[in-house]
């Protein structure tokens, strides 16, 4: 039986403040309390509110676990967020996860989640992506685009096998 890897995708919901900042190239790493799986190779971003709608997308260039203090010295500086947020952000959580943003890409018009799929609710931090939401959103954001095709390539060959 052929093994397929596909890659999947997230949905972040993030501040508008720092949704902003990662789209205009200013944040570098998104910081995380929970680990995400290895096969995700791309976040959809969702700017929560007042904005409350999917602004863009960011490849992921590497994850990097370790304990927040050890996090804000390899990071604090393209973190766009500042020493005190992050610890508070944190709080108790022993082992944080800075997540490198790679290629960055806009959506030319803000989306509603209603607008991709009429099931879909904001996540309270992510969620995995559906096909319904990366068939929406793959004309405009090409990171997306290649997620959705992987996932075809891969159930192509899980059907075959």
């Amino acid at each position: 039986m052929a093994e397929a890897t596909t890659q999947r995708v997230a949905i972040f919901s993030i501040q508008p403040r720092f949704a902003s900042a990662i789209l205009d190239g200013i944040k570098q790493v998104e910081f995380r309390k929970t680990r995400l799986r290895s096969s995700v190779s791309s976040i959809i971003v969702y700017s929560s509110a007042p904005v409350q709608r999917v602004v863009g997308a960011f490849s992921i260039k590497a994850i990097d676990y370790a304990d927040p203090q050890e996090l804000w010295r390899r990071y604090g500086v393209t973190g766009g967020i500042t020493r005190k947020e992050l610890l508070a952000y944190y709080g108790n959580t022993q082992i944080g996860a800075a997540i490198l943003i790679g290629e960055v890409q806009r959506l030319p018009h803000p989306i509603e989640l209603k607008d991709l799929d009429a099931r879909l609710r904001p996540p309270q931090s992510f969620q995995y992506a559906h096909m319904t939401m990366l068939e929406a959103l793959s004309a405009d954001l090409p990171l997306v685009r290649m997620a959705s095709q992987e996932h075809n390539r891969s159930t192509q060959l899980a059907l075959a096998s």
